[in-house]
């Protein structure tokens, strides 16, 4: 059961359109500035369709914004989806240029070890070595090759 109270507070939000539009406005408009800002990054970064952004990236970039102070979602644990892939909340412009600029950094100080290139979706780098970007890493088996598991789909 819905208390009296809950029932009216529940009535007013749902009058709130203009707050609700000027919101979605903005997640939007941040949504389309923190993709672009990945790619020209060259990362692999997936259509949003909600308020984060689904991206692939080599596997240090967490451990690198961890020790700038920042938290991004590793969904490794997805199912269908291995270790290098991340997901980052859409939050204020201020917030999202301070993320930028820590990933800019630790992208820049990671190329020292190799840097993936998604633009031509064949051939990435891990430090000096290039090998068939249909093999992946697996904490557990080593490398494997992507044929063993299914990567989800996202925003499609």
């Amino acid at each position: 059961a819905v208390s009296i109270p809950a029932q009216a507070a529940g009535v007013a939000a749902l009058k709130e359109t203009e707050f609700v539009q000027k919101t979605v406005a903005l997640i939007r408009e941040e949504q389309q500035y923190i993709a672009s800002e990945l790619r020209s990054m060259g990362i692999l970064c997936y259509p949003p369709s909600a308020n984060y952004i689904f991206f692939k990236e080599e596997q240090g970039i967490y451990e690198r914004l961890l020790k700038k102070g920042i938290l991004i979602r590793s969904c490794h644990n997805y199912p269908g989806l291995c270790h290098g892939y991340f997901r980052i909340a859409v939050k204020s412009h201020e917030q999202n240029v301070m993320l930028i600029k820590a990933m800019k950094e630790v992208i820049k100080e990671g190329s020292a070890y190799g840097k993936s290139n998604y633009d031509s979706g064949n051939d990435v780098w891990c430090g000096k070595e290039p090998f068939d970007s249909r093999i992946v890493q697996d904490d557990k088996a080593g490398w494997v090759s992507s044929s063993s598991f299914q990567v989800a789909e996202y925003g499609a």
